[in-house]
């Protein structure tokens, strides 16, 4: 799913759809693929074809930080970085929603 998403979301050997790659990152990310947690903050951080969201976002990347190995190291950075333009609210919001989630098995 992730590859396919991937080539759906960037037009390579496939049509571009931006829509249905975010449908197959979610599946892939609820799963619990960390690339595929990555990729979806980064959607919803720009809008594509998700709704933006800097919560959305943070809750996507704390989910891939918790995977371990290097996914887990660039997704902690990246949080931390995005940490810097959010209140404090919205990180306390983006840790209740992935808590929520790992909980419930994404």
């Amino acid at each position: 799913r992730y590859n396919l998403a991937v080539r759906l979301l960037n037009g390579t050997n496939a049509n571009q759809d931006p829509s249905e790659a975010a449908r197959l990152f979610t599946l892939a990310a609820r799963q619990g693929y960390a690339p595929a947690q990555r990729q979806l903050a980064q959607m919803h951080l720009r809008g594509q074809a998700v709704a933006r969201s800097k919560v959305l976002a943070h809750a996507w990347l704390n989910l891939a930080a918790k995977s371990g190995g290097s996914e887990a190291a660039t997704a902690r950075a990246q949080m931390e970085e995005l940490e810097v333009s959010m209140t404090a609210a919205e990180v306390r919001q983006a840790q209740e929603t992935a808590a929520d989630w790992f909980d419930k098995g994404r």
